[in-house]
């Protein structure tokens, strides 16, 4: 009788292996993808800051090198990225006498990359993904200028990281605003 359970007990545990080695279990979001080195190339950018595009394309270059990705010079595959636009946005809203006035405001970047194979061929697309850098409010004239440059500079570099991350398939977080469309 023991040799009967010791034996059905190791048939039982031998399906159970079997059953979940072969469930067809593969996980939908986080799944990295096994791509040769690629080169990023800024193709478009709809800003007039050329420095906002170089961030973006060195943001996506931190993602790629840390995972032993990134590679050099222009050829395919490569990963395609543009600037779409920059954004400002006011983080709140405070009374100043009888004028509402913003608190600070948001930079946000927003771009996309993707994956060319060839000149016309892509995969891989990241769809339009935006990146937002907090800021406060100055007292206007030149200190305002410079706070906005660095701004969106700062944020198409995360917009960068994030848009490599997701390229590689690796869950990258949103930063879409809650009730935005």
């Amino acid at each position: 009788m023991k040799a009967r359970a010791s034996g059905l007990r190791g048939v039982l545990l031998a399906l159970s292996a079997l059953s979940l080695g072969g469930c067809g279990y593969t996980a939908v979001h986080g799944q990295k993808r096994d791509v040769a080195p690629l080169p990023v190339v800024l193709v478009e950018s709809q800003v007039s800051d050329a420095l906002v595009g170089e961030e973006l394309r060195a943001g996506v270059r931190d993602a790629l090198a840390r995972e032993g990705l990134l590679g050099t010079g222009t050829g395919y595959p490569r990963v395609e990225v543009e600037i779409l636009r920059i954004d400002r946005s006011p983080l709140g809203i405070a009374a100043q006498g009888d004028l509402p006035q913003a608190r600070g405001f948001a930079v946000i970047v927003t771009g996309r990359a993707w994956i060319a194979t060839a000149k016309g061929a892509y995969i891989e697309d990241t769809g339009d993904v935006r990146a937002e850098t907090p800021r406060g409010a100055s007292g206007g004239g030149a200190s305002e200028i410079v706070l906005d440059v660095d701004a969106s500079r700062s944020a198409a570099r995360r917009l960068g990281r994030i848009l490599g991350r997701r390229l590689l398939g690796e869950p990258a977080p949103s930063e879409e605003g809650l009730g935005e469309p």
